[in-house]
């Protein structure tokens, strides 16, 4: 008997700035790049067609595609053998920003001397429905790639071994604002791509630019923090 075409890639977002599964978090305005790749079990040759959620769709295997508005879009990819088909859905966020005139601040602390040491302090302001349900939402938050998982309860607050998080609604400004601490990590590796080197910086310091990414449910926020990083060679260093 014939047999529909069987996912073994994706369908996914090859240059996603962060994933979770079938989550991806892309940025606006800048090609998000999709492959996918099925075998069939007949043989037959498999063609494959995109729905990008946003009233665009392509065909192929390894496609390009720009979103212009922030926010999540339900995707799918279909491998077609020509007479069976097979559906794979993804859901691509947007990310839009965090509220730049409100206040944001970003704290990062890197112990070159030992490991389990790093720590992070963050807060800022995301523009999220007021009646945005917060209870049993997963978050994952990613601070210069140094990325903590945590689901919240009905009071928007979330705990994991390395760090703590907390959303809440803001009536004053209408927004929701976050509050998150890292602790107890080595982030060393991936801090260094953004500046945080193991090397001396006396003060004033050298200035370094920092993304951070917050995924809450389904909806993405950036941000990219540019700090004063001093530091201290094979002792820690400090950016903030």
């Amino acid at each position: 008997p014939n047999l529909p075409p069987v996912f073994v890639l994706g369908p996914r977002v090859n240059n996603a700035v962060l994933s979770n599964g079938t989550l991806f978090v892309v940025v606006a305005d800048t090609q998000a790049v999709f492959i996918a790749a099925a075998t069939d079990p007949n043989s037959d040759p498999v063609s494959y067609s995109w729905n990008f959620g946003d009233g665009d769709t392509a065909t192929g295997d390894l496609v390009q595609h720009t979103y212009s508005a922030c926010g999540p879009f339900s995707a799918s990819a279909v491998a077609s053998d020509g007479s069976l088909s097979n559906t794979a859905p993804l859901t691509v966020s947007v990310a839009c920003q965090f509220d730049t005139n409100a206040t944001t601040k970003l704290q990062m602390k890197v112990n070159f001397a030992k490991p389990d040491a790093d720590s992070v302090k963050f807060q800022g302001e995301v523009g999220l429905d007021p009646a945005f349900a917060i209870t049993g939402k997963q978050v994952l938050l990613s601070v210069g790639d140094a990325t903590l998982a945590f689901v919240l309860d009905s009071q928007g607050k979330g705990t994991n071994p390395l760090g703590k998080f907390q959303i809440k609604f803001n009536s004053k400004t209408g927004n929701w604002t976050v509050k998150a601490s890292f602790s107890k990590g080595t982030w060393r590796t991936p801090w260094a791509t953004y500046g945080l080197t193991n090397t001396t910086n006396a003060k004033p310091g050298v200035a370094v630019t920092v993304p951070v990414i917050l995924v809450v449910g389904s909806d993405s926020f950036m941000i990219d923090r540019v700090l004063t990083y001093t530091s201290t060679k094979d002792k820690s260093g400090q950016a903030k």
